[in-house]
């Protein structure tokens, strides 16, 4: 895995969220030539609206089949194609990488930018293609919000206007029917541009978009039993990036249909599975108290498949992400005070330990680092966030077993994931909490030679991540304290007859 793979997983687990692309691949050939618009359906151009003369003609564009002059539909590679169209070619012809994709070239281009005020949905759709193929970085982001925020009041209306007329029958655009077809098509549009937009690591592209149009509100009406999976996908992606600011988040915990939402992208793609875990992952961490809306620790009725126990339950039909999504959910819900007495007399932290103990056993054909992470991550936040009470401590620490501990020391060294950082630290948070049942689960014959070997591994190589070693000699101090099976001295003298071999 590297580096760039392993910090966007990990980010993920952690915060719900990442920065991946949703990238839309034009077509060729957008209208066939028996569609085109008609020589008499305009006397002026469709782009810069010249009237047409003996001397200014009519063109058609060969991929959108739209009439313009000359000037808005040159001559490309030796044929007619209109400015738009020629731009969303040669932008996905490009070999750029992302951090090389700019858009001044377009924001310079009166004609251009004309097609936001333009009544001709194909060529609006593919304005918005272009610009959300351009959507790679950073400096591309701030640049539209600050030299063109009006195009973003345009995408949100016609996002808004595309999910009424797939629910209703009202018409948008004047020069033409806006069909349900059509208005699937400018949804997609849409949704892209939302999630390139605010595919970033700072939260203040979702918290424009969420702040100034109620964006979330939006896309919430637009998920009803009747949208097709692919647009439901999209919807999810974008309800995951916007909720990653706290104003996303609790636009969307505040609508009355929460549950409910969350329960439907349930049943969706794999993909849209992932998404509405993510968001509840991102409420969750702004508001602790979210997961017990979405999955009841005690159910009936038509919510009882919701149970967080059933999701455990289920856990091994999930894809590796899924999983670390879930036990990340479990970790945020012990943080909240108002569950945490419902949470010490369910059944609930016995199965999770269960569940961890199943990632010993060989032959598993599945990518478990970042399960792990999760995993791992959830039982350091219960052990750190209830470190002052010892009773409830001292019960949660003997669910430990010595597999459960086997899984942990044997990925202090798995330095190609980040589960030797969440391994180390989670250690170091057990021994604390409860040093000597913890030493009891090291020192058994195993474990012992596992964790003597790691130990020595993390102090004589270096490593992805320096944290582990820290962790790890907080550890190592707290072995250290009474350790009358020796295995502290057994460390320290692996140690310097390493070191004396150099």
């Amino acid at each position: 895995m590297s580096i760039e793979k392993l910090q966007k997983a990990i980010f993920k687990i952690q915060y719900g969220m990442d920065v991946s692309l949703s990238i839309s691949y034009p077509k060729k050939q957008l209208v066939e030539k028996a569609d085109w618009m008609a020589d008499n359906d305009s006397n002026q151009c469709i782009v810069c609206n010249d009237v047409f003369t003996t001397f200014n003609r009519r063109h058609h564009c060969r991929r959108c089949g739209r009439i313009m002059c000359s000037k808005c539909c040159p001559k490309y590679d030796s044929d007619r194609m209109c400015i738009v169209c020629q731009s969303v070619i040669e932008l996905s012809d490009s070999q750029l990488s992302a951090e090389e994709f700019q858009i001044d070239q377009y924001l310079s281009n009166a004609a251009l930018l004309s097609i936001i005020n333009n009544n001709d949905f194909l060529l609006y759709g593919e304005l918005i293609r272009l610009f959300q193929n351009s959507l790679r970085n950073e400096a591309v982001r701030q640049k539209l919000l600050n030299d063109w925020p009006v195009f973003f009041q345009k995408v949100i209306a016609l996002l808004k206007q595309s999910i009424e007329k797939m629910q209703a029958t009202e018409q948008f655009f004047e020069q033409q029917a806006f069909s349900v077809a059509e208005a699937q098509t400018a949804l997609l549009s849409c949704l892209g541009l939302v999630i390139n937009f605010t595919a970033s690591t700072s939260q203040k592209y979702a918290k424009y978009l969420v702040e100034t149009f109620l964006i979330v509100d939006y896309l919430v009406d637009a998920i009803k039993p009747s949208l097709d999976l692919t647009r439901l996908e999209q919807v999810a992606w974008a309800l995951r990036n916007l909720c990653y600011c706290k104003e996303g988040a609790k636009q969307l915990i505040n609508n009355p249909t929460f549950t409910g939402i969350i329960h439907h992208l349930l049943t969706g793609t794999q993909n849209t599975v992932e998404h509405a875990y993510s968001i509840i992952v991102s409420c969750t961490r702004h508001y602790p108290s979210t997961t017990e809306l979405v999955f009841p620790l005690r159910t009936s009725g038509k919510v009882a498949k919701y149970d967080f126990l059933k999701q455990l339950s289920t856990m091994s039909k999930l894809q590796p992400i899924q999983q670390g999504l879930l036990f990340k959910i479990f970790g945020d819900m012990c943080t909240c005070p108002e569950i945490i007495a419902q949470l010490q007399t369910s059944p609930l932290f016995v199965t999770m330990i269960d569940t961890i103990n199943q990632f010993s056993k060989p032959g598993r054909d599945l990518d478990l680092n970042t399960i792990l992470v999760g995993s791992f991550e959830a039982l350091q936040l219960i052990l750190d966030t209830y470190s002052e009470d010892e009773d409830f401590i001292a019960k949660f620490c003997k669910l430990f077993t010595k597999t459960t501990v086997e899984v942990i020391v044997s990925n202090l060294t798995n330095s190609d994931s980040g589960c030797s950082l969440y391994a180390a630290k989670l250690l170091q948070k057990a021994f604390i909490a409860n040093r000597d049942v913890f030493y009891g689960l090291i020192k058994t014959k195993k474990n012992r030679e596992l964790f003597v070997n790691a130990a020595v591994q993390l102090q004589t190589q270096k490593f992805l991540f320096d944290e582990s070693k820290d962790f790890m000699k907080e550890v190592l101090d707290q072995i250290g304290k009474g350790d009358e099976e020796g295995i502290y001295r057994e460390i320290k003298k692996r140690v310097k007859a390493l070191k004396e071999d150099e």
